[in-house]
């Protein structure tokens, strides 16, 4: 999961070229099917509050192509870890990490199976991802490619309420999510919530560290607080939760 900066809001909802309709083999009935989700975001560029985003669905928010979305969660970049990590759920159990070798796998099946309507299906109907890492997983991708200026031109952004474009059936097939977010009391939540930014923190500072290899610790939390991911926090508190290798 990469450090956010600013998003691009309100640009491209979906990728150019929009999946046929194709039902995917029914899911397990122990799983519930949830119904068309309305993602509850009121921080576009941050993903707040946090909340799971069925994968599928999370594919459409971010106008991505399919194998630029798997790229997010499959390849690790160096000197770090993978942008985005996935999440399966299971009723009655922890979400569990999913490998990002899976991804690669899935990466590799793709490539063989490009006809658009069977994309969709690549990507499994119990896993996940949470909004605020994908919003940072998004705004790191940005800045390593193509680069701000460029994704500006392309229109580039993430979109909260995509368009479906067809693919109501493939979505409807996902996990019904909500048992997951009621279960979470507010305390899991700003716990999360806490753990995730500092998370964020810490990539901004190994970034910056890379960067800047002579500079203090004052130095990078100051450049800190002044980024978005800071949410509204200042230097000291990012300097004491920030750790640099």
């Amino acid at each position: 999961m990469g450090a956010g900066g600013r998003l691009y809001s309100n640009c491209r909802c979906a990728n150019g070229t929009m999946l046929a309709v194709h039902r995917a083999a029914v899911p397990d009935s122990t799983f519930p099917i949830m119904p068309l989700p309305s993602l509850k975001i009121e921080d576009d560029d941050l993903g707040l509050p946090r909340q799971p985003v069925p994968l599928r669905l999370a594919y459409l928010v971010t106008g991505l192509s399919f194998r630029e979305f798997l790229y997010l969660l499959a390849v690790r970049q160096e000197d770090r870890y993978e942008y985005l990590t996935g999440f399966e759920y299971a009723e009655g159990t922890e979400p569990r990490e999913v490998r990002r070798q899976f991804y690669e796998e899935i990466m590799a099946r793709a490539q063989a199976d490009d006809k658009g309507g069977t994309l969709l299906q690549h990507l499994s109907v119990n896993q996940f991802v949470w909004s605020d890492e994908l919003a940072a997983a998004f705004s790191q991708y940005v800045r390593d490619y193509p680069g701000e200026e460029d994704a500006h031109a392309r229109g580039m952004g993430l979109c909260w309420t995509p368009a479906w474009h067809g693919n109501e059936a493939l979505i409807e097939e996902c996990v019904d999510l909500g048992n997951l977010a009621t279960n979470l009391t507010k305390l899991d939540l700003r716990k999360q919530e806490t753990e995730a930014r500092h998370e964020r923190w810490q990539q901004a500072c190994e970034e910056l560290k890379s960067q800047n290899p002579d500079k203090s610790d004052s130095w990078i939390s100051l450049r800190i607080a002044r980024m978005d991911i800071a949410e509204g926090r200042d230097s000291e508190t990012i300097r004491k939760n920030m750790k640099r290798k």
